[in-house]
């Protein structure tokens, strides 16, 4: 079952509390689906190497990503200040915590960005 919630969060008591205003039932459906691949393409996912000298990293880093497949662009950060330089891939995944574990446990992969608007 998947819920749209909407509503506030009340910080008056010790713990903070969700006051929901609406519940409602989306659907499950193609166009739902369609929906959540729209939302998907508004994310981006951007990793941090030193450099590029390491193909074996490279490769691993598109092995990851091309089990990964969604609507989420993928950019490499190569470098560091002001001598960094942004590259987009041809990639683009479906961002998920299991995706960002696999990325940083590389040790080649300095930082990884997940920008997600909603």
């Amino acid at each position: 079952c998947v819920l749209r919630v909407t509503g506030k969060i009340s910080y008056k008591d010790v713990e903070p509390k969700v006051l929901v205003n609406e519940i409602k039932d989306l659907p499950n459906d193609e166009l739902y689906l369609m929906a959540v691949n729209e939302l998907e393409k508004q994310k981006e996912l951007t990793i941090h190497l030193p450099d590029i000298k390491n193909q074996e990293t490279l490769h691993h880093i598109k092995k990851l990503l091309e089990s990964n497949p969604g609507n989420a662009p993928v950019f490499l950060q190569v470098g560091s200040g002001a001598d960094s330089n942004v590259i987009k891939t041809k990639s683009s995944v479906r961002i998920s915590r299991e995706l960002i574990q696999q990325l940083r446990a590389l040790p080649e992969v300095s930082m990884i960005y997940d920008r997600m608007d909603f």
